[in-house]
């Protein structure tokens, strides 16, 4: 399968933030400040990722583009709860209004390719997010463990080479 020009710059970003963004966590902590990272940029990142998502969903040309659409807006809006909330940056009712859309919009790609084990791990991770920001003694929570570890059992049941649905289910 070759790759666009764009899908590979793509991945480098993708690749660059995940060695920076350690790096920048650690300069914010001891120097005050890294430039890009701080509670404005991450809100600004999600809500690119999730404008950039609803196009990808709006101009996919089959279920598949469609369904990874679904499931990268549902992250998208997964992420920037679990980030918010840790930041005490939006209200309760507000974090659980985004993990709604998360799930639900993870729900619409599982339904529109329900074959792809990433739809699954990636809906398992919202739950799993959700999950371990909320009291434990509630009854919830343990529902939304449950619901996850479900998710990455089906990920590994299509592709059980999925070593992220393996570690994933036995964090859970």
């Amino acid at each position: 399968m070759k790759l666009s020009a764009a899908t590979r710059r793509r991945g480098s970003v993708e690749t660059t933030r995940s060695i920076i963004a350690p790096w920048c966590a650690s300069a914010l902590l001891l120097f005050g400040g890294c430039g890009w990272g701080g509670p404005a940029y991450w809100q600004g990142k999600y809500d690119h990722d999730i404008e950039e998502s609803t196009r990808a969903i709006a101009t996919a040309r089959d279920d598949t583009l469609r369904a990874q659409g679904h499931a990268a807006r549902g992250r998208a809006y997964s992420e920037k709860a679990r980030y918010s909330r840790s930041f005490k940056l939006i209200s309760s009712e507000e974090y659980g209004r985004l993990f709604d859309l998360a799930v639900e919009d993870h729900d619409q790609a599982v339904a529109l390719s329900p074959g792809d084990s990433p739809l699954y791990l990636s809906r398992g991770r919202t739950y799993y997010d959700r999950a371990v920001l909320e009291d434990r003694a509630d009854p919830r929570t343990r529902a939304r463990f449950d619901l996850a570890k479900a998710d990455f059992t089906r990920a590994i049941e299509r592709d059980g080479r999925n070593g992220e649905a393996f570690d994933m289910r036995g964090l859970v």
